[in-house]
């Protein structure tokens, strides 16, 4: 898969929660306006491996590499982001992007997650979950399991591309003893800021929205 644009980020924000970010790809959804509403809730599927493309496990691998001497981690919060790859993608999706976050915790109460959310100015967006798979991973040896812990959520979000554009954070609810654990946004790639100048007119379909999914995480359609 073919990707305009990477970016990685990775702050250890708070003793409680380390944040890790990475931004490129292509994807999308509808532009709809942003909603304090909580979406209805999405079902967690559990599984003994993870619903997550290869390069999302190195990245979990990495930052427990770059956690080493830094004590004890509780938890962690990894993302990747789809951005459209064409203008006519980003058309054909409604303007939106989707966002892959994946969580992992020693402790299983702690996930899923209860919610993400956009910051901006002085507002706050909920975003929208998709799909939510859940695992545990105590037959795994890889490096980040040991850190981080065994249990792990991988879920989409849609993003839409033009909040992107102003927004400075992301804040994350666990299920239980962390809340509004915060990672500020990198610059959005130029590119993607020339996408959002089109007017997206038409919503996407939930067809639609599943090819586009089906292309960037498709181990979120296996059994």
């Amino acid at each position: 898969m073919q990707s305009a644009t990477r970016v990685t980020l990775t702050r250890n924000l708070r003793p409680a929660v380390l944040l890790v970010a990475a931004s490129a790809i292509g994807a999308v959804f509808a532009q709809e306006a942003a909603s304090s509403k909580p979406p209805p809730p999405i079902p967690t599927t559990w599984r003994e491996g993870p619903a997550t493309p290869d390069r999302m496990n190195q990245r979990l691998d990495q930052a427990a590499s770059q956690a080493r001497g830094h004590g004890p981690v509780p938890r962690l919060v990894l993302y990747d982001i789809a951005y459209p790859e064409t203008q006519e993608e980003y058309a054909s999706t409604g303007g939106q992007a989707v966002m892959l976050i994946t969580a992992v915790s020693h402790k299983k109460v702690e996930l899923p997650l209860k919610n993400v959310r956009i910051v901006f100015g002085g507002s706050e967006v909920l975003l929208q979950r998709l799909r939510s798979v859940s695992s545990d991973m105590s037959k795994s040896e890889a490096p980040a399991v040991k850190a981080f812990g065994r249990y792990r959520e991988d879920a989409l979000y849609l993003l839409p591309v033009t909040l992107r554009l102003n927004a400075s954070a992301m804040l994350f609810d666990f299920a239980k003893n962390e809340s509004d654990a915060r990672l500020a946004f990198g610059p959005l790639p130029e590119s993607i800021v020339a996408m959002t100048a089109a007017q997206v007119a038409v919503p996407p379909t939930q067809d639609g929205l599943d090819q586009f999914i089906k292309k960037e995480y498709p181990s979120f359609f296996k059994d």
